[in-house]
């Protein structure tokens, strides 16, 4: 009994909601197969992990509808969370839907979307914040042609200035207008701000909450860090979740149109639409 009073990891939808009521987008079973090596989800997959990469596509076009944008931070409160696996993955499926869509890694500090994809990372984001290269002089394509990559580029020594640039700000300004979505790997957000700040240049974050591996008092500060510079939190994807506390559910408002930022995630699952319709803005 005192070991789990004194237990204040993070590991199911109720432990979230006791801290945020913004709704639960997604719910992501753990892959042992993640710890050695990205699992890379396509549509010819079938797998829980896979369904649940659909459900949460689905439920991100309803979100992008709904804020009117296209544009999606995905960032998490400490390392090892998954939140660069769920970045990847959701790219996929988006692009998967006939998307024509963009990852741009921004966590220049820790960058591994380059290495997943085993793409060229001698030049990318770092390079056109400095003003070297243009996006469509270093954008890489990867999966089956459809998903487009931006890699981090070289390490800077400041990319909390350049997240937070003009050049930052054209650059999404430029890419959302190019692509139907774009979906941005940001560092966590602690103990840095930088995936808060990207989050007001876009449609706004997702927080993947890795089952287990957050301590509540982490994700709070991470929240807290979110509203302390207006940072738009679209929804919490429950990540690396077993047995029972795997479900599968696209929640919906009243008016069936999907999740609503800052909402309470407590509701019974309806009928989906179908997983290809195109609702993106």
């Amino acid at each position: 009994m005192l070991r789990n009073s004194l237990d204040t990891r993070v590991r199911t939808a109720s432990d979230v909601a006791q801290l945020t009521d913004s709704p639960l987008v997604g719910r992501i079973g753990y892959d042992a197969a993640s710890e050695r090596g990205l699992t890379l989800i396509s549509d010819a997959i079938t797998s829980p992990r896979a369904e649940a990469f659909r459900r949460l596509r689905t439920n991100l076009q309803y979100l992008g509808r709904g804020q009117g944008g296209n544009s999606f931070v995905i960032t998490s409160s400490v390392p090892d969370e998954g939140k660069t696996s769920t970045a990847i993955n959701t790219a996929l499926v988006l692009a998967d839907a006939g998307l024509r869509v963009l990852l741009i890694d921004a966590d220049m500090r820790r960058p591994r979307v380059g290495q997943s994809l085993r793409l060229e990372d001698a030049a990318g984001l770092s390079t056109i914040l400095i003003g070297r290269a243009s996006l469509r002089e270093v954008v890489q394509v990867a999966g089956m042609g459809t998903l487009q990559v931006l890699t981090s580029g070289p390490v800077p020594p400041n990319p909390a200035e350049l997240l937070g640039s003009i050049s930052m700000v054209r650059l999404l300004e430029c890419a959302t207008h190019e692509y139907d979505a774009v979906v941005i790997d940001a560092p966590p957000l602690l103990p840095v701000t930088d995936a808060a700040i990207l989050s007001g240049m876009t449609t706004g974050a997702l927080l993947v909450v890795g089952s287990g591996e957050v301590r509540a008092p982490q994700l709070a500060a991470a929240l807290e860090s979110l509203e302390s510079v207006e940072g738009r939190l679209l929804g919490i994807v429950l990540n690396k979740l077993r047995g029972k506390d795997v479900g599968y559910s696209a929640y919906r408002n009243r008016s069936g149109q999907g999740p609503e930022p800052r909402r309470v995630a407590r509701r019974a699952a309806g009928e989906e639409p179908a997983d290809r319709q195109r609702v993106i803005a």
